[in-house]
């Protein structure tokens, strides 16, 4: 029994792997590349947007996330692209909360399993907090939070993900795609910066891959569900603390929640877990360290957590 448990943990640690370092890998090369084409061709109507740090940036931000349904360690890859083309630390933080957090797919299994109020609740928790976390950064330097590649882009828009264009401080605007004879050209020169991104992240996906790897292969899912069945303060923050230390799909949560529920599980503890377990994993915590500052990453745990205790609380209120 102990060898075909052995060889199932093995199994399953080495299809995780695969499947998400490639995953990872591939998205950001694709997302790179777009990221790429699209700043060259759009710099105007991007600065517009996103750029400038007003609410209506952040709530594209919010919007941009939702639409984009990934997982916390794949918004990595759409995050370098926004740092790298000049939109402020505040905005890109949005969106790194609210990709894994909202999507379509999430409320709807929400809404299914556990009915519209609660899925309103945790849309407008996981929006008023997101908001409130990026405006809050968007008044602080944010120099102090990330590494020196990401510190005040000596390139316009237009150019931001390239190094081949001239600094808009002091030359005038020359786009990429006028340099280049063709797309062709545009294309190869978008693919050249997609790889030469990634080799800068390829140790921080391997290092994460691997944890996240052991962790879904080896711990047991019953030390999840024996965290998951009270409701006072030290059970909920011991399961959203858990929720951090697994790295799994809300997709795949919400099913198993509905389970835990019907079995008498906490709506409080199990809240919590769900917004941890989704907001953020082991794994990115070790890609974004590719971008931030440790001060800034323990203040990205820290809110992630208060927003998890913040929704435990309504649900722990019978508020929902």
């Amino acid at each position: 029994m102990l060898d075909i448990f052995t060889r199932q943990s093995v199994f399953q640690f080495f299809k995780f792997f695969m499947i998400y370092f490639v995953e990872i890998s591939l998205l950001f090369l694709v997302v790179s590349f777009l990221v790429f084409i699209v700043s060259e061709k759009f710099s105007d109507k991007l600065k517009k947007h996103l750029v400038k740090s007003d609410f209506s940036s952040f709530v594209k931000a919010f919007v941009v996330g939702a639409l984009t349904p990934f997982c916390s360690c794949s918004t990595i890859p759409l995050l370098n692209g926004f740092l790298k083309s000049g939109v402020s630390l505040g905005v890109s933080s949005v969106f790194l909360l609210s990709s894994p957090l909202v999507n379509p797919v999430i409320l709807t299994l929400l809404f299914i399993g556990f009915g519209l109020k609660f899925t309103a609740v945790y849309f407008a928790v996981i929006f008023i907090t997101s908001i409130t976390f990026g405006i809050i950064l968007s008044k602080i330097n944010q120099n102090k939070f990330l590494k020196d590649d990401f510190i005040k882009p000596k390139f316009s828009l237009s150019v931001g993900v390239s190094s081949m264009v001239f600094k808009a401080t002091t030359q005038p605007k020359i786009c990429a795609c006028n340099q280049a004879n063709t797309n062709e050209s545009i294309y190869k020169i978008a693919f050249s910066n997609s790889l030469r991104e990634y080799k800068k992240l390829f140790v921080y996906v391997l290092v994460a891959m691997f944890i996240g790897a052991t962790i879904h292969g080896f711990v047991p899912q019953t030390l999840v569900s024996s965290y998951l069945g009270a409701s006072d303060f030290d059970s909920i923050f011991i399961s959203a603390v858990l929720g951090i230390l697994l790295y799994v799909r809300v997709e795949a949560l919400i099913p198993i929640g509905t389970a835990l529920l019907s079995s008498g599980a906490s709506a409080a503890a199990f809240g919590a877990f769900v917004i941890t377990a989704a907001g953020i994993s082991l794994p990115e915590i070790i890609l974004l360290n590719r971008f931030f500052k440790p001060k800034f990453i323990a203040i990205f745990i820290g809110f992630i957590l208060c927003v998890a205790m913040i929704f435990a609380f309504f649900l722990s209120a019978n508020i929902i």
